[in-house]
């Protein structure tokens, strides 16, 4: 029982439509993810712990939150987060679809984390790019 599907975009006018959605980004969300960046391997090995900046679209990768002009309030188009590809996929999640007995829906939340991880290491075995980005919503 899986509560998500996948959409394949690949059309050009698509992607034009879809980066006009705009995007909300908090400022606890700056805080917590840009304490993890590191803006260079040195200081990569030195915490150990976190990912190298240049794994996040550039929109985003000032480390100091303040000079990121990400929290108008009418939120940032997603064409800055996206960059340039050939195909996007959206996987849209569904809570309401959990299975049975399942509170908060721990075993659907794994399952996801499980097809991207596989999606994940399949794009780096071909040498592609894979980038994820989470957008919380209530579709109705």
């Amino acid at each position: 029982m899986q509560n998500f599907e996948i959409i394949v975009v690949n059309d050009q006018s698509l992607f034009d439509q879809i980066g006009t959605i705009r995007f909300q980004l908090t400022e606890a969300f700056l805080r917590e993810n840009l304490a993890l960046l590191s803006f260079s391997e040195e200081e990569l090995r030195r915490k150990r712990v976190g990912v190298l900046a240049t794994v996040l679209p550039e929109a985003i990768r000032d480390p100091d939150p303040t000079k990121v002009d990400l929290r108008a309030s009418e939120g940032i188009p997603l064409s800055r987060l996206i960059p340039p590809c050939p195909a996007l996929l959206i996987l849209l999640y569904d809570i309401r679809k959990r299975a049975p007995a399942s509170e908060a829906d721990m075993l659907g939340i794994m399952s996801l984390g499980c097809v991207l991880e596989n999606m994940w290491l399949m794009a780096n075995s071909l040498s592609l790019g894979f980038h994820t980005m989470d957008v919380v919503g209530i579709a109705s």
